[in-house]
């Protein structure tokens, strides 16, 4: 049985043997979900596990059977139910592969994941100072809309917002054009659309994202994807990020300054998170 040292500390593979075979931990071999609850509601649950099959393709994951909604909803509800049902929670699920090998994989191998339940915490309703990104930009790949076991992208976004006193950073791409939040979608109405920056920027397709797509093909409401600058969003545009937590009005980005007063922005805050559309009881 071989020594390992772990924090200064002479052991065995035996005792550490979880870390040292799991590829979450070695590779970021793996993808995981952030679902909330609220009012003992669980929000987008279904735009949550359509990404999650989208990770389980792309990766090329072996389970032992099918996800649907019924076999995500149970085991989140038995989760909930043994932790005391609280009122409001936070539910991170993270899928990683479980077989042996380096960098590629054995064949074989399956999935391991974990459910765990944390205190919510909703957006801040303003974000009053936002930056450009100048340490990281985003890139598309096969696997860059959905949230990876491997964030050290995001880490070092988030870096870069606290070393800059920042309430907010906004990513963009390499040829500049706006792209998403440090954790959060970006949006901004302007000319009676909602926008939003295009998947091929590199952002993540935000379940919340999908939702405010579907909203506004409900109630007819223009909304676009595209490949833009900060220089495109004109004084007038209402700003804001997005994500499971909630809304967050961007009050100044850059030297720029929002009006931030569109109407559709308190009916989508409303509509999404204020009544029963976008969530189901757990």
């Amino acid at each position: 049985m071989a020594a390992v040292l772990f924090n200064n500390r002479m052991t065995s593979e035996e005792q550490i043997g979880a870390l040292l075979n799991n590829r979450g931990f070695l590779y970021g071999d793996g993808f995981f979900e952030t679902m909330v609850l609220r009012d003992g509601r669980i929000f987008f649950l279904e735009e949550h596990l359509e990404r999650a099959l989208k990770a389980i393709e792309v990766l090329q994951f072996k389970t032992d059977k099918a996800w649907d909604s019924n076999r995500l909803k149970t085991l989140l509800s038995n989760l909930w139910k043994e932790n005391g049902s609280p009122k409001d929670a936070v539910f991170k699920w993270m899928v990683w592969r479980n077989s042996e090998g380096l960098y590629a994989p054995a064949p074989d191998g399956s999935i391991h994941y974990l459910i765990e339940l944390k205190p919510y915490r909703s957006a801040p309703a303003e974000k009053a100072q936002a930056y450009l990104a100048t340490t990281i930009t985003n890139v598309q790949s096969v696997y860059s809309s959905f949230k990876r076991l491997s964030a050290m992208h995001y880490v070092m976004a988030g870096l870069e917002k606290n070393n800059r006193l920042a309430d907010e950073l906004i990513l963009t791409d390499q040829k500049g054009n706006l792209s998403e939040a440090t954790s959060s979608c970006l949006f901004w109405i302007q000319n009676d659309t909602i926008y939003t920056p295009a998947l091929s920027t590199g952002c993540i397709e935000g379940v919340v994202r999908k939702s405010i797509f579907k909203w506004a093909e409900f109630y007819y409401n223009s909304m676009e994807e595209t490949e833009v600058p900060l220089s495109a969003i004109a004084p007038d545009a209402t700003v804001f990020t997005a994500n499971v937590a909630g809304l967050s009005l961007i009050e100044k980005l850059e030297d720029r300054v929002f009006e931030n007063d569109d109407p559709w922005y308190a009916d989508l805050q409303r509509d999404l998170f204020e009544t029963t559309s976008f969530s189901q009881n757990l």
